[in-house]
């Protein structure tokens, strides 16, 4: 059971465009991957794939809200992958991610569907949006897990999460 013992994470930078990897309760080492904004150093809001009930009864849907990410006891690594200029507004980007597919990119055809599969469809689709500046999504996904694997035991521990600077997009 995750700890809900929140101790200061650093604050966030605004202006950022950043991939998120939270705990899973229940699964040690696997992870919800997310994208999200910094509006506050403490604020977010976070895109993403979930899992669960819509009209159309239980399925894949995009999401996105508004939290407060410093207070998370989930959140385990954020890593900055981009920025919002003049040019590539949140608005903008609310609306290219809304429509990433709710399937697996044909690069990941052997990947089954989940949070994984769309965050990575989600990198291609910002990086030829001129969002980001990541042509490799495979090198990026295994460098947010190993980031992700080594700071975890500490997130359980109470210890908040980590920022870093990506160093395969920018």
């Amino acid at each position: 059971m995750l700890r809900f013992i929140f101790r200061r994470s650093p604050p966030l930078r605004i202006g950022t465009i950043c991939a998120c990897l939270s705990t899973l309760e229940s699964s040690p080492g696997m992870f919800h991957w997310s994208i999200v904004v910094p509006i506050s150093q403490n604020d977010v809001i976070s895109f993403d794939a979930v899992y669960g009930l819509t009209a159309a009864g239980m399925q894949w849907h995009f999401r996105n809200q508004r939290y407060t990410l410093r207070q998370s006891p989930s959140a385990i690594v954020v890593v900055r992958i981009g920025g919002i200029t003049a040019e590539n507004r949140l608005s903008t980007l609310s609306e290219i991610l809304e429509n990433v597919p709710m399937d697996s990119a044909p690069e990941d055809a052997d990947l089954n569907f989940d949070c994984v599969a769309w965050f990575r469809h989600a990198v291609r689709t910002l990086h030829a949006k001129g969002f980001i500046n990541c042509s490799d999504p495979i090198a990026l996904h295994k460098e947010l897990q190993a980031l992700a694997l080594a700071q975890e035991p500490k997130t359980r521990r109470g210890k908040g999460y980590k920022y870093h600077i990506s160093s395969v997009s920018t």
